[in-house]
């Protein structure tokens, strides 16, 4: 399986789904030079370069929530908040419990685009 990413980008405040980057490129591990297919707002698609440090990169973490909706890191829990990487843990967790012990969540929003969502800021 292909792993996924969607990008929030920070200079333009939009988020790109996996389907819209085209490529990314790493180096040393970290993430480069980034390259999106978006289209534009008279409905032309543009190819696009983002440039290192101007989006953030969120995991798919193999999971989709109750309503068959993809998780990422990034996004928000109706009950249990914000989905996030833990190095203690070595797991996605929320704010409240790792996320292998959330029964079924419920993804209502992402931290970019929905902060108001997050249950403690």
């Amino acid at each position: 399986m292909r792993h996924k990413y969607r990008a929030w980008d920070k200079v333009r405040q939009r988020m790109y789904s996996p389907s819209e980057i085209s490529s990314l490129h790493f180096v040393n591990g970290q993430p480069g030079i980034m390259m999106v297919t978006a289209t534009d707002s008279s409905g032309y698609e543009n190819d696009r370069m983002v440039m290192p440090g101007d989006y953030i990169l969120e995991d798919y973490i193999e999971r989709e929530d109750m309503n068959g909706k993809d998780i990422f890191e990034g996004d928000i829990d109706k009950y249990d908040g914000r989905i996030q990487w833990s190095n203690e843990d070595l797991a996605f967790v929320t704010n409240i419990r790792l996320l292998s012990k959330l029964f079924e969540p419920e993804i209502i929003g992402n931290i970019h685009e929905n902060p108001e969502l997050l249950p403690y800021k």
